[in-house]
Parts: structure tokens; C-alpha cells; sequence
């Protein structure tokens, strides 16, 4: 975490507005920065207004308040890898990979599942075929709405 606090410049939007829409406005531009992560730091007593920590997340900005924040380090994420699991394929050729994605196989890498997910099979070159190959080299959402639990047959494009 930095030790430096920040001065945020209020302006007259600013005032009646919650302390975490306030600061959410003024950082906006800052990289990882959001409400949730925001309101951690207000928990934590990383926000000052007067010189005091808010009592809640909620706490209004008035008209002449002083808001500082201490702004955490915000972890970098890392790029995807590509990974060699078995995956049950249904179908292949140039421009289509369909899989039988089996339950408890997770499809996007997150915070929590950085690995062993499907989209790291995909960032794999296939062996056979370095058409595929080149198709599934650029990492891009594969569904939205195929959870961890269910099990899918998935058709990659």
C-alpha cells in the first residue's frame, strides 16, 4: 500500500453525494479502481473527510469537506496461459472446436480460478492442425453464461 494520501479536489457536484460515488467519480480514470474496491478502502480507513474516517460508505460530502485517500496498490492480473488438460472433442476442423465441457470445469480465468480453465485449453496450439492453431491464439469470451456446475457442449469459432 502507498503511504502518501491524496487530496481529491471537490467540486460543487460533489456535494450531498455519497463519499464512494464521489471518490468513484474522481479516480474513474484510475486503472482497477471500482465502487466495491472503494468501499474496502473507506472500511479500512483509507478515506479521510475532515481528517476522519467515514463512518460508512454511504457518509454525504458537504459543500468545503476535505476527502483524502490513501489509494492501495491494486494487484495486476496476469495474461492467461495456455495449459494441456483432456478435453472430450466432439468435433473439429479449420474454423470450428466443439468440446463437451464436463461439469466443474470452469470457462474463463478469474481472481479465483486463474488456471485449468477452458479458456487456457484454448490458449494451447492444437497439434494437428496449426490452422486451429491460429484461430484459437487470441484469447476472447468463449460464452457468458455457462457456469462452473453445468456441463455444456461449447462451440468455439
Amino acid at each position: 500500500m502507498t503511504s502518501e494520501w491524496r487530496t481529491i479536489d471537490l467540486d460543487r457536484g460533489d456535494d450531498g453525494v455519497r463519499v464512494d460515488r464521489v471518490l468513484l467519480r474522481h479516480l474513474r480514470r484510475e486503472k482497477g479502481v471500482s465502487r466495491n474496491r472503494i468501499q474496502k478502502w473507506i472500511e479500512a480507513g483509507n478515506v479521510l473527510v475532515n481528517g476522519a474516517a467515514p463512518s460508512r460508505p454511504a457518509w454525504r460530502i458537504q459543500a468545503g469537506d476535505d476527502l483524502r485517500v490513501r489509494v492501495a496498490d491494486i494487484p495486476k492480473r496476469a495474461r492467461p496461459q495456455a495449459q494441456a488438460l483432456s478435453l472430450d472433442v466432439i468435433y473439429e476442423d479449420d474454423d470450428l472446436l466443439a468440446v463437451n465441457k464436463p461439469a466443474g470445469l470452469v470457462v474463463h480465468p478469474s481472481y479465483g480460478n486463474a488456471s485449468g480453465t477452458l479458456m487456457n485449453v484454448r490458449l494451447r496450439p492444437s497439434a494437428g492442425n496449426s490452422r486451429v492453431s491460429a484461430i484459437f491464439a487470441k484469447p476472447s469470451p468463449i460464452a457468458r453464461a455457462v457456469t462452473r456446475p453445468s456441463s455444456a457442449m461449447l462451440g468455439l469459432a
